[in-house]
């Protein structure tokens, strides 16, 4: 893939993480086991415009602090893990899933400023 539709897909994920859940946690899953190709990059930048995100606030209700450090690969890993592990929540909208995840992994410890 050429870097210029890599970049196209890290610059797009942030607004595709809040423009509605139109893909299910199933199919995010389906796309993050791939490690590569398009689903693959498409997964990688869908959850670090999640994670972007949840800089600037909660998304779906969900508040997480990501260390600094934690990469692309590192957000599909525990992404996966948690898909796999309670595929019930597979059905619902990924960018909730996502958040839920992250904020599960990552909670916040004390109050952001």
């Amino acid at each position: 893939m050429s870097r210029l539709a890599l970049a196209l897909c890290l610059a797009l994920a942030p607004l595709s993480a809040h423009a509605g859940d139109w893909r299910t946690g199933e199919e995010l899953l389906q796309s993050c086991l791939q490690t590569d190709g398009p689903g693959g990059v498409f997964c990688l930048g869908y959850l670090m415009g999640v994670a972007a995100s949840m800089v600037g606030g909660p998304v779906y209700g969900y508040s997480a602090c990501i260390p600094p450090g934690v990469t692309g690969r590192d957000l599909a890993d525990v992404t996966i893990g948690r898909l796999v592990a309670m595929p019930e929540r597979a059905k619902y909208g990924a960018a909730g899933v996502v958040a839920h995840t992250f904020a599960v992994k990552w909670p916040c410890t004390r109050a952001r400023t």
